[in-house]
């Protein structure tokens, strides 16, 4: 049976006696039309649902909530996981909306999986956050290496949307920056932009700015990891995305790539791993007899054996996953250096 998300439905996968009942919370942006990476989540959720419930002694219910990727809409979501009696979480791949909903988990004593929300002050900040995919400052560093290894530029851009991500990941990156590069307006011919913001305002971005330079570099980041990016822009020259890596680049995640390529024909875009281990680690938690009384502490402290590899967390961080720079080719997205 697969717990299909279905307008926040709750659906009540297993029935087992008298035992204690867990209960799931997942939580993204579920507007049919408003992230490029909810159906991502959709099916990483549903395919890991698919693929482990079964396994589980005890009753478990998966309750979905729309967190529209706001911080508004993380905060009321989280409030009503918390209603729910949520004992763990999953989601919330926004950090603007991370950044709403952890403190309500915290006060709750509700442990938060982080697919794909980065900023760094999110597992600083709340101790219940526990995050699966690689932060802002490991993803700045990724970036300053390959630009400085190229040796081409000597005015740089750094821009953002003024979300909590786009602050983050921008401020982390001009802090690098500033010690060789000169940092410039957008407006004064830079010899290349890096752009931290959504997908929706990246675009949006680019296409004010070939309004005026046609030819500049544009460093987009992990959000534009997208193939939508063929459809929404017809500007494909000289754009590069630093993001997340591949499916393929995890041999551990063989099995899952093969059956996602036979239904869906096509290999897991972006955060569809991070999810999928995510609820691998949160259902492994609900067969720990001891996880109840102790939810953070086993977090903390146990290696999980994931699609991505054997995976541990050190002050809520954890260094499976790797970044890649992508490029449109053609009618493609295409990673073109990993590190």
């Amino acid at each position: 049976m697969c717990a299909a998300y279905q307008n926040n439905s709750t659906v009540i996968m297993k029935q087992a006696g008298k035992q204690k009942e867990f209960i799931l919370g997942v939580s993204a942006n579920l507007d049919p039309a408003g992230s490029v990476h909810m159906q991502t989540f959709v099916r990483a959720v549903n395919m890991a649902w698919e693929h482990l419930a079964s396994d589980l002694a005890n009753p478990v219910k998966l309750v979905w909530q729309n967190d529209h990727a706001t911080y508004e809409g993380g905060k009321k979501a989280a409030g009503l996981l918390k209603e729910a009696g949520a004992d763990l979480v999953v989601g919330h791949y926004a950090s603007s909306a991370a950044k709403g909903a952890l403190p309500v988990y915290e006060a709750a004593g509700i442990p938060v999986l982080l697919p794909a929300a980065s900023a760094d002050a999110l597992t600083r900040d709340f101790k219940n956050a526990f995050r699966v995919c690689r932060n802002d400052s490991s993803l700045a560093h990724f970036i300053f290496q390959f630009i400085s290894g190229l040796g081409r530029y000597r005015k740089i851009s750094i821009l953002h949307d003024h979300s909590i991500h786009g602050s983050s990941l921008s401020a982390i990156l001009v802090e690098r920056f500033s010690f060789a590069y000169q940092i410039v307006e957008f407006d004064a011919r830079p010899d290349a932009v890096i752009y931290v913001g959504s997908f929706k305002n990246s675009i949006a971005f680019l296409e004010s700015f070939r309004m005026h330079n046609k030819d500049c570099p544009v460093y987009f980041t992990d959000d534009v990891v997208s193939s939508d990016i063929i459809r929404e822009t017809k500007h494909r020259d000289n754009i590069y995305i630093f993001g997340h890596a591949p499916g393929w680049e995890y041999p551990t995640a063989e099995q899952i790539n093969k059956e996602y390529k036979r239904v869906y024909a096509d290999f897991p875009a972006v955060y569809f791993l991070e999810t999928y281990a995510a609820i691998q680690i949160a259902l492994y938690c609900f067969k720990n007899p001891l996880f109840e009384n102790a939810k953070t502490s086993i977090l903390a402290n146990t290696e999980w054996n994931t699609v991505l590899g054997e995976m541990s967390f050190v002050e809520g961080e954890t260094n499976n996953t790797r970044f890649s720079l992508w490029t449109v080719h053609g009618a493609m997205l295409l990673p073109l250096h990993k590190n």
